[in-house]
């Protein structure tokens, strides 16, 4: 499940004594009675980035960066060949991550969503819901979708700099729950982006795109469990 939901008022509609519930929700007391065994709680990006760890097409698990471009902008991170939770369990929450000089906002959140893309479309007088188009052919949203994908990719971009001056980063994974061909062109746009950008001091990473896209965090918090309860170099896995 997304973590802080509150905190993201200013960047959707929502009602804020709704958002505010999720506040005192603990879903493995809450649900506990609703669902069998037992319940953990994993950052739905997070856990899309476990999937890519687990099961995705990359053979090799170098250090990396997974984004996950869904409703907002989340991802993972992977080091030493594990996926990194960080001691809140939000490593890889990248939507505060600066992006500058760039017309509506200096955060990637502002840029790397399908929230954005949804106010494009409507500015540009479309009012399609993207949940209703075909699963692998976004076509019909051109040329909104293309001018979508320069704003998403010229804040990947910048988020990739930061994030690889920090850690030497090997590979960049995007994903998101939407047509495979759109999560090659976002790769193919960053990378471009990315030959226009001072990157004096970067070892730049290769990108690829992620596997799973709209199934990526259901298939994700599966693994999250397996590893947590099962995967022998975890120390919270059962013996015997």
């Amino acid at each position: 499940m997304p973590t802080g939901l509150w905190e993201w008022l200013d960047g959707f509609d929502a009602v804020r004594s709704e958002m505010d519930a999720w506040r005192d929700f603990n879903a493995p007391q809450d649900l506990a009675d609703l669902l069998p065994g037992p319940i953990s709680v994993e950052n739905d990006a997070t856990a899309a980035c476990w999937a890519e760890w687990a099961f995705g097409d990359q053979t090799q698990k170098p250090d990396s960066i997974y984004f996950f471009i869904g409703t907002f902008v989340g991802g993972g991170i992977v080091l030493n060949g594990r996926v990194f939770r960080g001691c809140h369990g939000n490593a890889g929450g990248f939507g505060p991550v600066r992006v500058p000089d760039q017309p509506g906002g200096s955060r990637l959140i502002d840029h790397a969503s399908l929230i954005v893309l949804e106010r494009m479309l409507r500015a540009a007088g479309r009012r399609t819901n993207l949940a209703d188009l075909p699963a692998e052919n976004w076509s019909s949203l051109e040329p909104v979708l293309s001018d979508w994908i320069k704003r998403v990719s010229i804040g990947l971009a910048h988020a990739i700099i930061s994030s690889a001056a920090v850690i030497d980063f090997a590979e960049v994974i995007i994903d998101g729950p939407f047509p495979a061909n759109l999560r090659d062109r976002l790769c193919t746009e960053v990378d471009a982006q990315l030959d226009r950008m001072d990157l004096q001091g970067i070892m730049r990473p290769r990108l690829a795109p992620g596997s799973f896209g709209s199934v990526a965090r259901a298939l994700g918090a599966a693994a999250t469990h397996i590893s947590q309860r099962y995967m022998v170099d975890n120390p919270q896995a059962p013996l015997g």
